[in-house]
């Protein structure tokens, strides 16, 4: 199994973002937020059969579940590879929250696959 770490940063809204990013043979792990790296809340999504839509689930409860169930289900669906996903984000950044997925979905692309 090849598994290979990335650490990067970002500013959105004169707010720092960082991001962890595992990258497996077949899956991905994220964490996203603007503090340190805690992995709360945590959830897993597994891409849809036949281009359904990915199932995700929260295995890990905490402050802004729903972001990380949400952005790790649409990555599922976008890389159709399994995502654990935690997204810890202030609240400063929920109007960019789109424009950090897509930093997030970039990096994913060039780094893990």
């Amino acid at each position: 199994m090849v598994l290979t770490r990335h650490s990067l940063s970002h500013l959105f809204s004169e707010i720092v973002v960082r991001a962890e990013i595992v990258c497996l043979d077949l899956q991905v792990y994220v964490w996203v937020g603007s503090g340190s790296s805690p992995a709360l809340p945590l959830a897993l999504a597994f891409p849809g059969l036949q281009g359904g839509p990915a199932a995700a689930s929260i295995l890990i409860r905490g402050p802004g579940d729903s972001s990380s169930a949400a952005l790790s289900q649409r990555l599922s669906q976008r890389f159709e590879r399994p995502v654990l996903c935690s997204c810890c984000l202030p609240a400063d950044l929920y109007s960019s929250q789109g424009v950090v997925e897509r930093w997030v979905a970039d990096e994913i692309q060039r780094l893990c696959l």
